[in-house]
């Protein structure tokens, strides 16, 4: 053990370790060592250990990620646990339709997920915040509009990126801003995850800043808008929380994956 680092090593224990992750059928990343930039994702198969040559297999791989992975022999596997990452190297033994075998890895590293590590949200997964106390006039031009049935979610913000200890959130209208400046610490907010019923997570402003884009190609005719960024960090979040927001971190990571 070293630091959130764990090594594990032996080839009895790792054996027994990759068992147990092929019972749970967990999912993960491949990279090939010489394109870091390609991600496939698969789901663990089976595992071949009473004889040799000794072997894994990935399945529910794509045809794209079978025809990319095929050019390469050295793989490096992630696996996205609730609090650790599972990583650790092999090589590429055989392709097989929407599956490939690889070799046994010579050890499986364990780390402890970062807090600070922010995950991007995408036009797939849009996740949202919700102060809860804060309540829209819809006669303030700084306020976001109410429309009848959707007056509950006229206060929700986009979250725009997420990590295990915080979420960035991003507006175009000042006066959530304004409110949160005033109230700091926002004991009722809610995070309104994909497919998930709305999570009630206490939240603390930590930072904030304005952001001026450009929404025109001419440079000429110069138009704008302007939103506003802020932070927001987790204060004690409950477990339930913590798995939700976990499996929407390993939905987005996978997501980058063909």
């Amino acid at each position: 053990m070293s630091g959130n680092r764990q090594s594990i090593s032996g080839l009895q224990n790792i054996m027994s370790y990759l068992n147990r992750l092929s019972d749970e059928k967990v999912t993960g990343i491949i990279r090939p060592f010489e394109d870091k930039k390609l991600g496939v994702k698969f789901r663990f198969g089976r595992t071949k250990f009473r004889e040799k040559p000794y072997g894994l297999q990935f399945i529910g791989i794509s045809d794209y990620g079978l025809t990319r992975l095929s050019e390469h022999r050295k793989l490096k596997i992630e696996i996205f646990g609730r609090s650790k990452r599972i990583t650790f190297d092999c090589q590429l033994l055989k392709v097989l339709p929407h599956a490939i075998w690889v070799s046994v890895p010579t050890a499986v590293i364990e780390a402890e997920r970062r807090d600070r590590q922010r995950f991007q949200t995408d036009i797939q997964n849009i996740a949202y915040f919700n102060p809860k106390s804060w309540v829209v006039d819809g006669n303030d031009i700084a306020a976001p509009p109410v429309f009848g049935l959707y007056q509950s979610q006229a206060s929700w913000a986009t979250i725009s990126d997420i990590s295990y200890g915080g979420i960035c959130v991003e507006t175009r209208f000042p006066s959530l801003l304004n409110w949160l400046d005033c109230h700091p610490i926002c004991d009722e907010s809610e995070l309104v995850l994909p497919m998930k019923e709305p999570l009630l997570v206490p939240t603390e402003l930590r930072w904030s800043k304005r952001i001026r884009e450009r929404v025109s190609e001419d440079r000429k005719s110069n138009l704008s808008i302007q939103k506003y960024r802020f932070g927001l960090m987790f204060l004690q979040p409950t477990n339930a929380a913590l798995e939700a927001v976990s499996d929407f971190i390993k939905t987005l990571e996978l997501n980058k994956a063909c």
